[in-house]
């Protein structure tokens, strides 16, 4: 990204946040933040400051790259973590690569001692449908809480059920259980307790993309190379944030996200639910109702946790 991108996204971004109430956060978020500069990260800040902007901050990295400099950057600045970890060594060397499970355990060590919050993603693909068993008694000894994601699109979604049931089986048996989201969401839904949604309907009316040409898009899961221009609100470089906020191609966008299947109207699930991921739906499943390719893996999950809870 450009100096002159960043600071039209920064603009953009900080007047979003003033007309919507001054609320929310930022994410930097792509295949790997920390690859830019420091120096990049703290032209931002000053722009934010300038801006009169104060908001949250994350930070969506795997952390092999992070040193001292970057953890004083981080605190300083006071920014939140989000980092992934696929299990094990075994497990994560396998996908990452080797050596990868040692810099992210130090890095977590690091954090712990200077105070940084962090939240932990483990995303079940297909190489960890094999070792299903073996996920969380890892994650019990290493974390206390865990967030576990479907890939998607899914294209093996038997083994991703399985998978989930039985990491879900081994969490439900748990006298002393650590935090597993989603797990705990689902058995709150299930049980008439106060729970977090797994997707919002309306999440575009408050979520927002800036690529590092500087195209602006509902969020980051319709940034996929160049094969969704379709899904291009604007352009920070060339137009006003009001215009692409409040512009006609935003606004047909919102009026059509949110048609959802009759299948899913009859769900008992879809309060929880909520249909899926408009961004999952709108690119990989029908075009004219929304449904999205994790359907088949929540729904039988669901009802095994049902089926455990004895709910009917």
């Amino acid at each position: 990204m450009s100096m002159k991108t960043l600071y039209n996204a920064i603009d953009f971004v900080s007047s979003v946040h003033k007309a919507e109430g001054d609320m929310g956060h930022i994410e930097w978020h792509a295949a790997e933040p920390m690859m830019m500069p420091i120096s990049f990260y703290e032209a931002a800040e000053e722009r934010f400051g300038y801006n009169n902007c104060n908001i949250e901050r994350m930070l969506c990295s795997n952390m092999t790259l992070a040193n001292e400099d970057w953890f004083n950057f981080i605190k300083k600045h006071n920014y939140a973590i989000s980092t992934s970890l696929d299990g094990d060594i075994f497990i994560t060397d396998k996908i990452c690569g080797k050596g990868t499970f040692e810099k992210i355990i130090k890095s977590f060590s690091r954090m712990r001692e200077l105070d940084i919050g962090f939240g932990v993603i483990c995303v079940i693909s297909k190489h960890t449908c094999l070792h299903a068993d073996e996920i969380y008694p890892f994650f019990k000894c290493a974390l206390p809480k865990i967030k576990i994601n479907i890939v998607t699109p899914n294209t093996f979604q038997e083994e991703t059920t399985s998978a989930f049931i039985k990491i879900f089986d081994d969490w439900f048996e748990d006298k002393n259980k650590i935090q597993v989201d989603p797990f705990d969401d689902m058995v709150n839904f299930l049980d008439g307790e106060q729970f977090e949604k797994r997707c919002y309907v309306d999440c575009n009316k408050f979520v927002v993309c800036v690529d590092s040409f500087g195209d602006v898009y509902p969020c980051e899961s319709f940034v996929i190379d160049d094969d969704t221009p379709e899904y291009i609100l604007g352009n920070v470089n060339e137009q006003t944030w009001n215009e692409i906020w409040n512009g006609e191609k935003r606004k047909a966008f919102l009026e059509n996200q949110a048609i959802l299947s009759d299948e899913c109207f009859c769900c008992r699930y879809l309060e929880y639910c909520g249909g899926g991921c408009n961004a999952d739906s709108m690119l990989y499943g029908p075009k004219d109702v929304r449904k999205a390719s994790c359907c088949d893996i929540i729904k039988p999950l669901m009802d095994h946790i049902a089926g455990r809870m004895c709910v009917s």
